[in-house]
């Protein structure tokens, strides 16, 4: 079946500006957003100096300061794109987005990042909880957007707080049914909700153990570049989709078997191979997110 995709409103904040008339008179004189950055001068074996910062960007006004609290610059930035993208659509103040009918698929692949350095520098270096606010792990975590936005717009409908920008993307034009924080904080919870912040986190996490992964190979051949991240990526989607997600039912408390079908206890749909049971196209949703992960840890690691 063919799912027909209405765009009705569209918004960003970019590094040639917050509007389109501003960011379509930048393209069309051939405008760049990337700049050098001097301040990252001090980071040793980081070969870029090349950044693209969204420039003079402010908390608007009218913000609540108890909406804003949990949110570090991603999410207020997302905030305030969703914003003008709601005026744009015409939806400002409109039922329609609180009633239940209006979901969000939202990813950022991670939150902001200097809210996780004061969590590290703190609790790792200084081995210590004192100083960590209640509200810097909502900030750093990677589902920040979609969570906060929920909250700050009062939406409750379908929220997908996916980790990766790749896979909000798939599921939000229906390239993939697929939620893999869901599928794997299932594993630990029943409650949905419990489910999905505690996958995130476990993700996240997983995320960081498979870079070093990364980390190892490029050692090992002694070089790193985008392509041989890519390659990795690649072989790393293909081991996912044949060999990790066939079995999963075998290991997952809670998601049905393909041979015994459902149970009272065990009601998750099996990924199944390639992940087909989520949809014809999820194998290139899960090859090109992989591939965008390997191309971002080959591109900027550097070999010592």
């Amino acid at each position: 079946m063919r799912r027909r995709v209405v765009v009705t409103g569209m918004a960003g904040l970019s590094p040639l500006g917050g509007d389109w008339p501003t960011i379509r008179a930048g393209l069309l004189a051939k405008r760049s957003g990337v700049r050098v950055m001097p301040e990252w001068d001090g980071y040793e074996g980081l070969d870029t100096r090349l950044g693209a910062p969204v420039p003079d960007f402010a908390v608007p006004g009218h913000y609540p300061r108890k909406k804003v609290r949990s949110m570090g610059r991603v999410a207020l930035m997302a905030t305030r794109a969703t914003e003008l993208a709601l005026a744009d659509a015409g939806l400002t103040g409109s039922t329609l987005v609180t009633d239940g009918t209006t979901g969000i698929a939202y990813g950022s692949t991670s939150g902001s990042p200097p809210a996780m350095e004061i969590y590290a520098a703190t609790f790792y270096t200084k081995r210590s909880l004192k100083g960590i606010a209640g509200t810097d792990y909502l900030q750093f975590m990677s589902h920040t957007c979609a969570a906060n936005l929920a909250q700050f717009f009062g939406i409750t409908g379908r929220v997908m707080p996916t980790c990766s920008a790749c896979t909000a993307g798939s599921q939000g034009i229906g390239m993939t049914r697929m939620n893999i924080p869901y599928m794997l904080g299932t594993i630990f919870t029943p409650s949905r909700d419990r489910a999905k912040f505690i996958g995130s986190f476990f993700h996240f996490a997983n995320g960081w153990l498979f870079s070093l992964l990364y980390v190892v190979a490029f050692q090992i051949i002694g070089r790193s570049s985008w392509w041989f991240g890519a390659l990795i990526g690649l072989v790393q989607a293909g081991f996912v989709l044949t060999m990790l997600m066939p079995v999963l039912p075998a290991f997952h408390p809670r998601m049905a078997n393909e041979q015994y079908g459902p149970t009272v206890v065990r009601q998750l749909e099996p990924p199944g191979f390639l992940g087909l049971h989520y949809g014809i196209r999820t194998p290139i949703s899960v090859v090109f997110a992989h591939i965008v992960f390997g191309i971002i840890l080959g591109g900027f690691y550097s070999v010592k």
